[in-house]
């Protein structure tokens, strides 16, 4: 669905003719992750197409990964192997794949694109996937790390210090990794407000860059659920990363809670997935396990 980001009223949606794999078990869409991907619009699958167009859907129930143009649905790529799970990469295979960071290569005709594999499957790692920007069929998996997260439910890609940030669930941790090679940096946790155990674990993870006439802001975004879910401790934390160096430096370098947004239980719960407008700097959570309805919350960036 595309929501007009002021009234948040639906402007158009598309996946309802089982493009988006179905549940049988419970009867309900598979589409967990999505990302809009800025990229010029060769990528697009046609001319008329402006950029950033480009949507990738982790599809968790049919154990791929797509790409949509986002006027009309078409499908413009799809990854991995389509309702099969599995570990392999060579075909490429998903189990239940979470999230999802793209960004375009310097020679701007390759997309990659981070996938965060293991959303209660077995993969419990990440995929680098290299795919040429005008190809509907061709890609190659550039590095693939062990199993060495537990339910990888995020991803983000810090650019200053090429960085992948993963929300590392059920380890209670943000994991980082070299965005090149794929060589674990280790973990954040207590230094940034990640306690873990009853504080609650990271489901989210978005990182903002943002410069204008008023500030620059290097900041990271982790939503925190509640473990267990008694509805205490749902929450945002803002990370400023402005400190770090390079991606060696995560653990040494000392990086600071700036805000929490603390969401209030009786009125909202379950700060599941994160997204960030990068034109406006606003951030908007995804609520999942609310009564009735799921929301999206809108957090304003002010001063920006």
């Amino acid at each position: 669905m595309a929501l007009n980001t002021t009234t948040g009223a639906m402007v158009y949606s598309w996946g309802d003719d089982g493009t988006i794999a179905q549940d049988p078990e419970t009867s309900t869409w598979g589409a967990h992750g999505i990302v809009a991907e800025d990229c010029p619009s060769t990528c697009n699958g046609g001319p008329t197409l402006q950029p950033r167009t480009r949507i990738w859907i982790c599809d968790f129930t049919g154990h791929t990964l797509t790409a949509h143009s986002a006027d009309t649905g078409s499908s413009v790529l799809g990854i991995g192997t389509k309702g099969v799970a599995g570990v392999g990469t060579n075909p490429l295979q998903f189990d239940r794949l979470a999230d999802a960071a793209v960004e375009l290569a310097s020679d701007g005709k390759t997309a990659y694109t981070y996938v965060a594999d293991g959303d209660g499957g077995s993969a419990n790692r990440v995929v680098k996937v290299a795919s040429p920007l005008q190809s509907i069929d061709e890609y190659s998996v550039v590095w693939a790390t062990s199993a060495i997260f537990n339910n990888p439910h995020s991803i983000a890609l810090h650019p200053r210090t090429h960085t992948l940030l993963v929300a590392d669930r059920e380890n209670e941790a943000v994991h980082l990794l070299d965005a090149h090679s794929g060589a674990d940096l280790g973990v954040l946790r207590g230094a940034v407000g990640l306690w873990g155990g009853d504080h609650g674990k990271p489901f989210s993870v978005r990182t903002l860059s943002f410069a204008s006439s008023n500030q620059t802001l290097d900041l990271i975004f982790v939503s925190v659920m509640d473990n267990p879910q008694d509805g205490g401790n749902q929450r945002i934390v803002v990370i400023d990363a402005s400190s770090v160096s390079s991606g060696m430096s995560w653990t040494n370098q000392e990086c600071s809670v700036v805000q929490v947004l603390n969401i209030h239980p009786k009125l909202y719960s379950g700060p599941h997935m994160l997204t960030l407008d990068p034109a406006t700097g606003d951030l908007y959570a995804a609520l999942v396990a609310d009564d009735p309805l799921s929301t999206v919350l809108r957090f304003r960036c002010v001063g920006c």
